[in-house]
């Protein structure tokens, strides 16, 4: 087994507003060129030779949190001055290293919040390293998966120069697919593509519903410059029917590892963002009824 990219990083950036802002698109296009341009104090150019490339990105981020609250787009929301922001980033390997560095010269720093005219101060910096190894530990067979963000998965096109198109479905099938093909670009430790089918077959939606206030699965959020992203956000649960022990294991490193990178299309800039939730067997039937068997 390889050492190359056992490790990943996670980092909580916290940020003061100078002035109240009023957030009204999608904010994950924000946190990621603060990223992008804290990459650039790690070696210049960096962030055009990441981000530029079609392969899946060595980072993630997420939208701008106000508490708990994703700063989406769905709703306005007002940030008041001198209150806290934060978001997420995450990084595969030892890229996550030189960030750290960056990251610890930059407490107290203003910086710009691009496409808002905005400015902030970063207050703090919380750090944690994660190894890939222990990802594999055993996991719940009834979990809940909470989508904070829209979440969308690619589906192949008829034609190259089809539009792309996107399945809302949170099938857990699809976040292994998606994720699989993330972990195979990044991490060498080596999950076969047979948990997809294994996953098909073997794991099944017990119950899924809309986010608190929402009345759609499906939302679309505006970004910058005029774009749009539809996707699911809201809850999902599931039951793995499936008694392979190994399998169970090698779904959840990939569950969290999507926990941490995000799942699906525009994870790097903060669409599927997800929250994963062990549910213990004998309370399962309570939340959703009856159970479902293939």
């Amino acid at each position: 087994m390889s050492s190359r990219n056992m490790y990943i990083y996670t980092f909580k950036i916290y940020l003061t507003p100078l002035q109240d802002i009023v957030f009204t698109n999608f904010t994950g296009t924000i946190t990621l060129s603060m990223i992008l341009n804290l990459l650039d104090k790690v070696r210049p150019g960096l962030s055009e030779q990441l981000h530029s490339t079609r392969r899946p990105k060595p980072y993630s981020v997420t939208p701008l949190f106000l508490r708990s609250y994703p700063l989406t787009g769905i709703k306005p929301v007002v940030a008041r001055a001198q209150s806290t922001l934060w978001f997420r980033v995450s990084v595969v390997g030892d890229l996550g290293l030189d960030l750290l560095n960056v990251l610890s010269s930059m407490i107290g720093e203003v910086v710009e919040l691009f496409q808002i005219r905005a400015r902030a101060v970063i207050s703090n910096v919380e750090a944690q390293v994660r190894s890939i190894e222990s990802l594999f530990s055993p996991g719940s067979t009834v979990f809940r998966v909470k989508y904070l963000t829209p979440t969308r998965f690619a589906l192949k096109k008829p034609r190259r120069k089809d539009k792309a198109r996107y399945s809302f479905c949170p099938e857990a099938w699809r976040i292994v697919k998606s994720t699989l093909r993330h972990w195979r670009e990044h991490v060498d430790t080596h999950v076969s593509e047979g948990l997809v089918l294994w996953t098909y077959q073997n794991v099944v939606i017990m119950d899924f519903g809309p986010a608190p206030g929402l009345r759609s699965n499906v939302v679309t959020v505006r970004l910058p410059r005029g774009g749009v992203a539809r996707g699911y956000v809201g809850f999902a649960l599931y039951r793995v029917l499936g008694k392979d022990r190994e399998n169970i294991r090698r779904l959840w490193a990939l569950l969290r590892y999507a926990e941490l990178m995000n799942v699906g299309t525009g994870k790097s800039m903060g669409l599927g963002v997800i929250q994963l939730e062990e549910l213990e067997e004998r309370n399962s039937r309570k939340v959703t009824g009856e159970d479902r068997t293939s």
